[in-house]
């Protein structure tokens, strides 16, 4: 169970988020990551899903979805991480660090977490596909990274 005083932390963010932002898109999210958080957020399909990364070049996000209508939830989750403070520290990622990030994103996004569970239901069933279509990608990815500078953070 998350702990009261981090739902109202997580609470508070996603307020003063949706005051501010037009929460519709995933562009705005990545305004949020940017702006808020000063995280570089880049999407590729490399990745199995999403993660952030702290570097001395700076805090990153990177993301892809197989599941379009998914892809708001993911980019969600990694800010969630951001909005509860988990990358203030070195502190590997718990299964309660998960669950907070979960809620960040079904409340930034307006669903519940069932919904959010069934789309990622949803997104691991067509990852497979995605991954095997993927590997005629795979170098112009890296390649698209290393142009960015951001391919050793990713790694």
């Amino acid at each position: 169970m998350i702990e009261p005083h981090i739902i109202e932390k997580l609470d508070e963010e996603v307020n003063r988020f949706r005051e501010k932002y037009n929460l519709i898109n995933t562009e705005n999210l990545e305004k949020i990551a940017e702006n808020e958080y000063g995280a570089s957020v880049i999407e590729t399909p490399l990745g199995l899903s999403s993660k952030w990364v702290k570097t001395d070049n700076g805090l990153f996000i990177f993301y892809h979805a197989s599941f379009k209508p998914y892809e708001p939830l993911t980019l969600g989750h990694e800010i969630g991480h951001l909005a509860a403070g988990h990358h203030e520290g070195y502190n590997p990622i718990s299964e309660m660090a998960e669950k907070e990030a979960d809620y960040f994103s079904a409340r930034l996004n307006g669903v519940s977490l069932l919904t959010l569970n069934l789309f990622r239901w949803a997104e691991a069933g067509l990852r497979f596909k995605d991954h095997f279509v993927n590997l005629f990608r795979y170098k112009q990815e890296i390649e698209k990274l290393q142009q960015k500078g951001v391919y050793e953070a990713f790694k």
